[in-house]
């Protein structure tokens, strides 16, 4: 009989000024055979920062052959997770041979997955007054939550604000949508001529709830042709839609062009994906022989949208030394992990290697957050006086992940 866990570490979402932050990375496991669900609940997007189908710990989801912690399989089940879970707000995944393969027979294995919740903005703006959504410095505006009311008596003090169970978010969220969707900057005026008046007499405020979606390039080929997808030195490669077919008579004129409503995005997208995805750059060749014929006589082409997404970097440093984070002129850094103790026998051995359950990520990614976030490079010291000594006589690195976000 299968056992499940499913483990959650630490979820919190505090207001600072007008934003949403989260903390530590999210643990997420799940035995085989089980479905895992990854959930933001609605305060964020899912970043995936690892994910292994198999086994590297003899304690968790006990079973047949427990004992093999050498089933390392994480390059392809991370890209598996990114597919189906990347971006979303929560997303369910099974732990499954069907889904991720096989990468020990015999051996009872489980999904852990390792990601964080990318906070989302949080504006407001009094009544009579002009609302700024703005995703200018790259990306479309995605709305997730909009209330032109009041649910809170502390924000934007006036006429009857004690009245806090003034809901309009339903309507509110169709108007904000219409307006700034897709928009990389719009503004919208919190009144009751643009939403209604959902509580009569009450002073009211406009929330919004926001995320920045990537720019997607577009990138299309003819059929017979190659495509190339490049992200170069920006990241790696996210493909978000694809289509060998055709919708649309303009692009790749040929053979019954007028036909379009050739749609084969489904199969087109988990092909490209297999052949793209998590890469800094890939050729895919825009033909039957990859894709199938979803239209016969037509003359198809390729059409792929995608983004370049940041790509994650690992550093460590044994105790005692210097660790030096380093954008290189590509951006600026954002700190998603750090934990100065010990999780690997591995790496920096010396005394009392064997203790890896020293862990200290809470108070050690708040002091390198404070040092690095937003530079273009900074140097902090792996020691005991920089974070405490988590683990004593237990010879400690310090390990940082972090992006660089142009």
């Amino acid at each position: 009989m299968m056992k499940k866990i499913s483990i959650i570490l630490l979820l919190s979402f505090v207001f600072i000024d007008i934003e949403l932050t989260t903390g530590i990375p999210l643990i997420a496991q799940t035995c085989e055979g089980n479905d895992l669900k990854i959930d933001c609940k609605g305060k964020g997007t899912i970043e995936l920062i690892y994910a292994n189908y198999g086994r590297t710990s003899s304690g968790i989801c006990p079973g047949s052959m427990d004992s093999n912690t050498k089933c390392d399989n994480h390059q392809n089940s991370l890209q598996v997770v990114r597919n189906i879970c990347s971006s979303k707000s929560s997303c369910v995944i099974k732990a499954a041979n069907a889904v991720f393969g096989d990468p020990c027979v015999g051996t009872y294995k489980y999904l852990e997955v390792q990601y964080y919740c990318k906070p989302l903005t949080v504006v407001r703006s009094c009544e009579g007054s002009d609302l700024k959504i703005d995703c200018k410095d790259g990306g479309t505006i995605e709305v997730i939550y909009a209330n032109y009311g009041r649910t809170l008596s502390s924000i934007c003090p006036g006429s009857k604000d004690s009245n806090t169970k003034c809901d309009n978010h339903q309507k509110s969220l169709q108007v904000v949508r219409n307006s700034c969707s897709s928009k990389s900057y719009c503004v919208i005026k919190a009144a009751n001529a643009v939403f209604g008046d959902p509580c009569v007499g009450t002073y009211k405020y406009l929330e919004v709830q926001y995320y920045c979606k990537p720019f997607l390039n577009v990138a299309r080929s003819c059929e017979g042709n190659d495509l190339k997808i490049d992200c170069k030195d920006e990241g790696t490669i996210e493909v978000v839609y694809a289509n060998y077919g055709r919708t649309s008579s303009g692009i790749c004129p040929g053979s019954m062009d007028s036909n379009t409503k050739c749609d084969n995005h489904k199969k087109s997208l988990q092909v490209v994906r297999n052949s793209c995805s998590s890469r800094t750059s890939c050729v895919i060749k825009a033909v039957n022989a990859v894709f199938g014929d979803p239209c016969v006589g037509t003359y198809k082409y390729l059409e792929v949208q995608y983004y370049c997404k940041p790509r994650l970097h690992v550093v460590q440093a044994c105790e005692g030394t210097d660790l030096k984070i380093d954008c290189k002129g590509n951006g600026k850094i954002e700190v998603v992990y750090a934990n100065y103790g010990r999780t690997s026998s591995g790496i920096c051995p010396g005394s009392n290697d064997s203790n890896i359950k020293c862990n200290n990520q809470i108070n050690t990614l708040q002091i390198v957050r404070n040092s690095c976030s937003a530079k273009f490079s900074c140097v902090i010291s792996a020691a005991n006086s920089v974070f405490g000594d988590p683990c004593v006589g237990t010879y400690k690195y310090l390990e940082v992940k972090f992006y660089c976000k142009l």
